[in-house]
């Protein structure tokens, strides 16, 4: 499912692929629900479905652009974002508004004539647009989003290709990030943020709003030189009076790499750091991090973190978390961690801080680790792995070839409770007789690859895909 996270977790058994519901959280009545179950059960695997909104009239204002868009053109095209896993990745759905380097601001933000920044993008936004960024680079300084959407109806920002719109800063904004989203439901789609001449750097993306989303997108090369308090690649929590209290927010799909001073490394400067409750972050590519991977802390808690694949890592592949916040809950809980693939890092998984109960870590795999596994005892651990994972062609430069050969230890071996049901890829899951372990599904053998830069194709199943990352 591309446009939401599902999970085969469910009442009638573990997998079975049924789920109660199957698309948790999407707000979809029972009528559309059985819709998409019975649109799903219609498409084969490589069929591409296009489910049109209505047209709306003449004019480019906001106003009159929202008084067009129906209710009923919304739903569909957010029924269609529950099974557009079936398209190619980063089919654009519902354009309401475009941006371009090479447009104006001036400009009504159509396909023809589309606008330039973010910063004019967000003041003229409503709940349930889609702004569309056409390929190239964006520089633009500071950039912080601050229109929130709502309920079912949320601001995304999209690439019309898969890390084709690229965003750098205007100049080296140390202490700051390059993206700031300071606002509730806002999804970033297939976005891709480049820090790499701009050393000081505080972060990539960073989310301080609830029930946000950040997929399908590349975050890299993020030093956070001089930053004594820390960095990252993708942050989620924080925020002006540090209270933690953001909710309900995700990051999958994603590609995570070369983030801190891996040669000073320390542990302060992570890939991706959730400090905030009821996460999801599952099918990411992080690789080359100062310290933790994935790294939960401050009022981390029920967390699920599922079917990435790390490596190395400065300090552990995944950080289990709790800091010394006096905010509700005041220990880790509810946590689930599972499917997911460390190699190359002096730990593998590891618990820290304040540990509470209902956390469990299912059918993960840590390869040449130092320490593979150091999980507390309050944690429940089953289906844990040293065992090489078996991956197509394992490259510790991000060059590789990351999805597990159907005779290696990683594929079918993963548990199916909560386990997504696509890959990092947007490939539908299982392939073969079970999930597999890390953010690619290798069922059918799938031949997936990239260049020293990023550049990937995948064949098989569906066909020829281009992951569109050149720099």
């Amino acid at each position: 499912m591309y446009g939401e996270a599902a999970y085969a977790e469910t009442a009638f058994g573990e997998g079975t692929g049924l789920a109660a519901p199957i698309i948790p959280e999407v707000g979809l009545e029972t009528r559309q629900l059985i819709y998409v179950i019975e649109l799903l059960e219609l498409i084969a695997v490589g069929d591409v479905a296009v489910v049109e909104p209505p047209t709306p009239p003449g004019g480019t204002t906001r106003s009159t652009r929202q008084a067009a868009l129906s209710a009923v053109g919304r739903a569909t095209r957010a029924a269609l974002a529950t099974f557009s896993a079936y398209s190619e990745p980063g089919a654009v759905v519902g354009a309401d508004f475009w941006m371009a380097p090479t447009g104006n601001d001036a400009n009504p933000g159509t396909e023809a004539l589309p606008w330039r920044t973010f910063a004019h993008a967000d003041t003229m936004v409503s709940p349930g647009d889609v702004v569309v960024l056409k390929p190239g680079i964006y520089v633009e300084e500071d950039i912080i989003l601050t229109t929130s959407g709502s309920a079912g109806n949320p601001i995304t920002y999209q690439s019309q290709v898969r890390h084709g719109a690229i965003v750098k800063p205007i100049d080296n904004q140390a202490g700051l990030e390059v993206i700031l989203g300071d606002a509730d439901y806002i999804i970033l789609d297939g976005l891709q943020v480049d820090g790499t001449v701009y050393p000081e750097l505080l972060g990539g993306i960073t989310m301080q709003g609830s029930h946000t989303e950040v997929k399908n997108t590349w975050i890299h090369h993020i030093r956070c030189l001089g930053q004594t308090d820390g960095g990252s690649g993708y942050l989620c929590g924080n925020g002006p009076t540090a209270a933690y209290d953001q909710v309900d927010n995700k990051i999958y799909n994603c590609r995570v790499n070369d983030i801190g001073d891996i040669v000073n490394a320390t542990a302060l400067v992570h890939g991706i750091y959730l400090s905030h409750v009821d996460g999801q972050c599952f099918n990411n590519l992080v690789y080359r991090i100062e310290g933790g991977g994935i790294h939960l802390w401050h009022r981390a808690s029920s967390i699920m973190v599922h079917n990435n694949t790390l490596f190395d890592c400065g300090d552990s592949g995944l950080i289990l978390g709790h800091g010394t916040e006096p905010q509700a809950p005041v220990s880790l809980q509810n946590t689930k961690v599972s499917n997911n693939i460390v190699i190359d890092s002096p730990f593998g998984i590891r618990s820290s801080g304040a540990q509470g109960t209902g956390n469990e870590a299912r059918n993960n795999t840590c390869f040449n680790c130092g320490t593979a596994f150091s999980l507390g005892t309050n944690w429940a651990v089953s289906g844990s792995s040293t065992t090489d994972p078996g991956l197509i062609n394992y490259q510790a430069s991000g060059s590789g070839n990351y999805t597990p050969r159907t005779t290696g230890a990683a594929a079918n071996s993963g548990v199916a409770t909560w386990a997504p049901l696509f890959d990092y890829n947007n490939v539908t899951r299982p392939k073969g007789s079970g999930f597999d372990r890390g953010a690619f599904e290798g069922g059918t053998q799938l031949t997936a690859s990239f260049d020293a830069v990023g550049t990937g194709t995948v064949t098989g199943g569906l066909g020829l895909i281009n992951f569109g990352d050149t720099p």
